[in-house]
């Protein structure tokens, strides 16, 4: 659904479905209409809508596409894959889309799409955020957070979307799987669900004083020894410089 707009873009599924499997149907539940379709080369596993594109998955590809013209502004190749593993924002300030580097394992692209009617400018960077494969990607509303999780390791991972630095790492567990994971809508808190039914919910905001008053702790302990490092060299250059007269 497009926002809170009676906009739909469907695709079909099931034994009998309504509509095709390898086509995105733009649909207008209010008129009973159907506005514009896009056929693909192969069936389509996701749709996405937002105000400014339409984003397509298909086995080995991710399409981007400009609402307006629907005219294709990029092709992603992804590995494939039955679903797709993706992070996608969902603000008004551009598109920020997070997926697994294809043939690179352990390694997240990111990529930065401002689009408007006509034209669209595309940033993208890439960042080592696991040393195995890649199994889950959630992206905060904003584009500005992602949570990882790999198919090895105990740990999910919290990163800055804008430089892939990261900011935490949240603990899953030995032997539990995640199977579902999603931030609140301002971005405080992020929750998941493991295979195993139980529920973990992490404070993101206190993760960050935390942090940070960790790192105003360390930089205090790193000027303090700076100030001594300095006050020895000045007592050195006291007794070098001192001059001593004889009577």
């Amino acid at each position: 659904m497009l926002k809170k707009t009676n906009i739909l873009a469907l695709v079909g599924g099931g034994e009998s479905p309504k509509f095709s499997k390898d086509k995105i149907t733009i649909y207008d539940s209010h008129q009973g209409l159907i506005l514009s379709q896009i056929r693909f080369n192969s069936k389509i596993t996701n749709v996405k809508i937002r105000t400014d594109s339409i984003i397509g998955f298909i086995e080995d590809k991710i399409y981007i596409l400009n609402i307006n013209t629907l005219e294709t502004i990029d092709i992603i190749e992804i590995d494939q894959i039955s679903y797709p593993i993706y992070g996608l924002s969902n603000s008004n300030n551009g598109l920020v889309l997070a997926f697994p580097q294809y043939n690179n394992k352990g390694k997240i692209q990111i990529g930065k799409y401002y689009i408007t009617k006509k034209n669209f400018k595309k940033e993208t960077f890439e960042f080592t955020a696991h040393e195995s494969n890649i199994i889950f990607i959630a992206m905060n509303d904003d584009g500005t957070l992602i949570v990882t999780g790999s198919e090895k390791g105990q740990f999910l991972r919290l990163f800055n979307a804008s430089n892939g630095d990261l900011i935490a790492e949240l603990k899953k567990g030995k032997k539990s799987k995640v199977s579902w994971i999603a931030f609140e809508f301002c971005s405080e808190i992020v929750a998941y669900i493991t295979d195993i039914g139980k529920v973990y919910i992490y404070n993101i905001t206190e993760i960050k004083k935390v942090i940070n008053n960790n790192n105003d702790k360390n930089n205090k302990i790193e000027n303090n020894k700076k100030k001594e490092n300095i006050n020895k060299i000045h007592e050195k250059n006291k007794i070098k410089n001192k001059t001593f007269f004889k009577m």
